[in-house]
């Protein structure tokens, strides 16, 4: 297959218990404050498995893409959030920087939130070269309560454009998660996209959040290629909030 999300380098229940996810429709709250940083390694891990089935002069070398991210939101009003989105590749020496704020629309009361989001930024590409980049966003999401446990689903569908290039990133991110006590989050996200002309990918998510205090969170998850995605990897972070 092809790796299509190699090529794209630049560019939450109840209310209660989405809201300690970031990026979802809800908003942060006047004055709250969210952060992660993250790191995530992934590869070709079944065709290098395939190729070690195989006769070789020399043994196959493992190619991994590491990834570092980095997401802050703060809660200017009780429907206003800001923040900052980057990501940064260093053995590609590529990453971006996207500033962004989010407006939470429509009643509160409603069983459905919605959300706009708008931003700007700069990025750099593997072969080194900048661009700025501008954001659009949509964002969809729906608290439930059953058999006594919180849950919630979220879709967030944006558009990214590179000044440029002209090139356009298309991406749609759905989750759907629980929250089985005061001490866990799990949530499975699948990740589609596209860039210019390239094909499509699609990567699903499985995450396991586990909370040790009210500032305090870990994040462990596996990332599994689907479509045009020969990927298998994992993904540590570490939440806060305020």
């Amino acid at each position: 297959m092809i790796r299509v999300v190699g090529l794209i380098v630049i560019s939450a229940g109840l209310a209660t218990a989405a809201s300690e996810a970031a990026a979802g429709p809800w908003p942060r709250g006047k004055g709250h404050f969210f952060a992660s940083v993250a790191w995530s390694s992934w590869g070709d891990l079944l065709g290098y498995y395939d190729a070690l089935q195989e006769t070789f002069v020399e043994a196959p070398q493992l190619t991994t893409t590491e990834e570092l991210t980095f997401f802050a939101e703060y809660g200017v009003t009780d429907r206003v959030t800001v923040g900052v989105d980057s990501h940064r590749r260093p053995e590609e020496e590529s990453g971006a920087n996207i500033w962004f704020v989010r407006a939470t629309v429509g009643p509160r009361d409603w069983s459905s939130q919605y959300a706009v989001e708008l931003g700007l930024g700069n990025g750099r590409s593997y072969t080194g070269e900048t661009d700025t980049v501008t954001r659009a966003a949509f964002l969809w999401g729906r608290g439930f309560s059953t058999f006594g446990i919180d849950g919630w689903a979220d879709v967030n569908a944006r558009v990214e454009s590179l000044a440029g290039t002209e090139d356009v990133l298309y991406k749609v991110d759905s989750t759907f998660g629980v929250k089985p006590d005061d001490k866990r989050l799990i949530y499975i996200q699948m990740q589609s996209g596209k860039l210019g002309e390239n094909p499509g990918f699609t990567r699903v998510v499985p995450t396991y959040v586990r909370n040790f205090g009210p500032h305090l969170s870990l994040e462990s998850a596996f990332l599994y290629g689907i479509e045009n995605d020969d990927s298998l990897g994992v993904k540590f972070g570490v939440w806060t909030q305020f």
